[in-house]
């Protein structure tokens, strides 16, 4: 080892002396041509980015999900089936992509590993991650009112998804019976005198449907709305307690009318009072049933704050009890017009008696053979 540092001593006094005897040219001042410097730099940097580029691929290891969940915080997904169900739509109120993509989720809780790691049986690490995109190749550009998609959740760059994981995707059904809306519902609404009108707003509502033949569950609160023209040829019943919203410029036809029996009830809004207000008209009543009340037997609660009603009928009210039957009706406001042949317009049917209080509103009620309003049990003169 001292050998070797003697010669190098040696060799360095040498170049030392030949530099200042000028007997190597060009490197007194240290210098080095430009091939010479352009080739070291070449190498050194060739060198470096190896390096670098080794460093970069080891971060750059994707991260492979093995088991992941749906952050669903609004809960828009069914609980135990996954999907996404927007019945709502319809063909007056398409569906369009973007407003599916904005009921999905934006993010999902997983379990992740790298990807290089052969066993992921092994505990990885817990992530949220925010998804990328949605896409639907299939979805129309016009919008969608019925029908299934499914629609896949794209991963950020970095992450990839487990062979044997689930699939990103959601099952979008369109069409039925629930309609969803940001803003909600508005409607006209009232206290329980008929004053102090404010414009309040249901989150959500069953949109009215042609096929409909039911309203509501026993003992339970529903909302349904109503919009464009719908028309129902049976009767349709209603259970518990039922709100019907009348959306500006809607027309409901229902042939058979509406039954609000004992213990349930019928309240029917509108969104504005005038001109544009919805429109519900009740025709081809059974002879013993109420238009809008009691079907065979003593009518429900029934409470019209708005709304422009048409009902017509034979031997049970218009609006209020069957024949032979009570009827409970409260008006405070719309334009209503009611018209029986045995029954009271508003009240009672044929020979039944009749409670109504009217707070507001145009009425217009008549009977060929009883009270306009109130009892149909006597035949006094029409009002």
């Amino acid at each position: 080892m001292r050998k070797t540092i003697f010669i190098r001593k040696g060799l360095a006094i040498l170049l030392t002396a030949a530099m200042v005897a000028g007997l190597v040219p060009g490197m007194g001042t240290m210098q080095v041509s430009a091939a010479e410097s352009d080739e070291n730099t070449v190498d050194t940097v060739s060198s470096n980015d190896a390096v670098i580029q080794n460093q970069t691929d080891e971060q750059a290891t994707d991260k492979c999900i093995i088991t992941w969940q749906w952050i669903d915080e609004e809960e828009n997904l069914n609980e135990e089936t996954g999907n996404l169900a927007l019945p709502g739509a319809s063909e007056q109120r398409p569906v369009y992509f973007d407003d599916v993509t904005a009921f999905l989720p934006t993010e999902i809780q997983a379990t992740v590993v790298n990807e290089e790691d052969s066993d992921v049986s092994e505990t990885g690490a817990e992530e949220i991650i925010i998804l990328a995109d949605w896409s639907c190749d299939n979805y129309p550009k016009e919008g969608a009112y019925s029908g299934s998609y499914t629609f896949t959740a794209a991963l950020p760059e970095g992450y990839t998804l487990f062979e044997e994981a689930e699939a990103l995707e959601v099952l979008v059904e369109l069409g039925g019976v629930q309609i969803y809306e940001s803003t909600g519902v508005s409607y006209l609404s009232c206290d329980s005198d008929g004053r102090n009108w404010t414009t309040a707003t249901c989150d959500s509502a069953t949109e009215v449907k042609s096929t409909d033949t039911e309203w509501g569950e026993s003992e339970e609160e529903k909302w349904y709305v109503v919009s464009g023209t719908v028309i129902i040829d049976s009767r349709v019943e209603v259970k518990g307690t039922v709100h019907l919203i009348l959306e500006d410029n809607c027309n409901l036809t229902i042939h058979g009318g509406i039954g609000v029996t004992e213990d349930n009830r019928f309240t029917i809004y509108a969104q504005s009072d005038g001109t544009q207000m919805g429109c519900l008209t009740i025709q081809d009543v059974h002879d013993k049933n109420a238009g809008i009340g009691g079907s065979f037997n003593i009518s429900g609660k029934i409470t019209i704050n708005g709304g422009n009603i048409s009902s017509t009928s034979r031997s049970g009210a218009a609006i209020g009890g069957a024949s032979g039957w009570f009827g409970d009706v409260t008006i405070n406001g719309g334009v209503v017009t009611a018209s029986s042949n045995r029954g009271a317009g508003i009240g009672g049917g044929y020979k039944g008696e009749g409670i109504v209080t009217i707070k507001g509103g145009m009425i217009t009620a008549t009977s060929a053979n009883r009270s306009g309003i109130g009892s149909a049990s006597s035949s006094p003169a029409s009002k």
